[in-house]
């Protein structure tokens, strides 16, 4: 095999949970140990440098460490590297698949992967990986916390409406069943027979407790109760085990939006801190919320020398397949890419294309689109496209949006 540049040795590691597998390489194939495991332990790590110095020594050349980002797997890694402050590569699992691949006879063992990751390193122009600063240690994991709380309220909020619906049957015709004052209602008075018989000011009483709700509200909303409870088949026994169940989901209902809204602060407060923040609250669509996530998705836009690789980055770049006379046009993104921000960009760009406030290239980009010919959703593909151009924009020029 061909190198591409005059590489250092370098050390391969296939992490896994909790473990890897090390070897050493001189170069492309020239291998100097045997692979080895190595836990990620404090003796481990220990093995990790003795071999990474017995490397060094041998060949009289600093050498480089090469792992993929396998996310939790290798982030005891991560941190050992970074505090013996030894620089390493990164390298996405898509791309030392796609070298594999290129083999006649593609193997996949634990050992075989060393020398797949050291190919990639000796085969590839690779970038060592910068360490992250302290803001974004803090802030991706909240992120990703965020996104783990708000699908785990999606599966509860089904759940309870299901209930809901066994026990309160129709009541979501007159109430917003997600509303945190009628989920605490439900919570306080699970069993409806009760609740049809408490007076009509105790009802108003607890809609008034809530910080939205005032007088004029609260009595439009005892009298959708007195509504429902006239027309409402309710057979349900004060001893049926759904009654139980509907006021412990109500419970972890609450619990969990004040989780994700304390979260959702911690993720603003941190978010505004970042650099490519104040430029991000300039472009159209794009609320305070959105901006923090975004940029901590992104992880500094310096990371990105061309808006191309940007793009590839999000994966909305288009899919490639041309051969003679097939041109290979009109085909799917790839998204192979980080799908958290991709996400982020689909639903800016969908809330944005309803919008009618003036001034919003995105929006108007997207109604073109539509009246070209293409559907709604490949419209907003295309519109996503569109933002992240502006994104790359404005914050690797440092300038905040304005039309042209």
């Amino acid at each position: 095999m061909l190198e591409r540049e005059n590489k250092k040795p370098c050390v391969a590691l296939d992490v896994s949970k909790g473990s890897s597998h090390v070897q050493a390489f001189t170069s492309s194939g020239v291998k100097v140990t045997e692979v080895c495991v190595i836990k990620h332990t404090k003796s481990g790590f220990a093995k990790l440098k003795e071999i990474i110095q017995a490397l060094e020594n041998t060949t009289n050349r600093s050498c480089a460490i090469v792992f993929e980002c396998t996310g939790a797997y290798s982030q005891p890694l991560e941190q050992y590297l970074r505090s013996i402050k030894r620089s390493y590569y990164m390298i996405p699992p898509l791309l030392s698949a796609k070298v594999r691949k290129s083999d006649i006879r593609p193997t996949k063992t634990d050992k075989k992967d060393c020398e797949t990751i050291a190919n990639v390193y000796y085969l590839k122009r690779l970038k060592e990986t910068p360490y992250p600063n302290n803001l974004l240690l803090r802030l991706k994991p909240l992120c990703s916390y965020y996104l783990f709380l708000q699908n785990r309220l999606v599966e509860l909020k089904i759940k309870f409406r299901q209930i809901l619906d066994i026990v309160y049957p129709g009541i979501d015709s007159y109430f917003n069943s997600d509303s945190p004052a009628f989920v605490e209602m439900i919570m306080k008075n699970p069993d409806p027979n009760k609740l049809k018989k408490k007076s009509r000011e105790s009802t108003k009483k607890h809609f008034l407790k809530t910080s939205y709700c005032g007088e004029f509200k609260a009595n439009k909303l005892v009298n959708q109760m007195e509504l429902y409870f006239c027309d409402a088949a309710l057979n349900i026994q004060e001893e049926d085990g759904f009654i139980d169940i509907l006021s412990s989901l109500a419970k972890r209902l609450l619990l969990d939006m004040e989780m994700i809204a304390s979260v959702m602060d911690q993720i603003c407060l941190l978010g505004m801190k970042t650099e490519e923040y104040k430029y991000l609250v300039t472009i159209p669509g794009i609320s305070k919320q959105t901006a923090s996530r975004i940029a901590s998705e992104i992880g500094g836009i310096k990371r990105f020398p061309t808006v191309g690789q940007f793009i590839a980055y999000i994966g909305i770049d288009p899919s490639v397949h041309s051969s003679g006379k097939m041109d290979g046009k009109h085909l799917s993104i790839t998204k192979k890419g980080n799908q958290r921000l991709r996400c982020l960009l689909y639903l800016v760009s969908s809330g944005t294309s309803k919008s009618k406030k003036e001034g919003n290239p995105v929006r108007d980009f997207i109604l073109q689109k539509k009246s070209d010919g293409l559907s709604p959703k490949a419209a907003i593909i295309a519109g996503c496209n569109k933002l992240a151009r502006i994104i790359y924009a404005v914050c690797s020029k440092r300038e905040p949006f304005a039309i042209q």
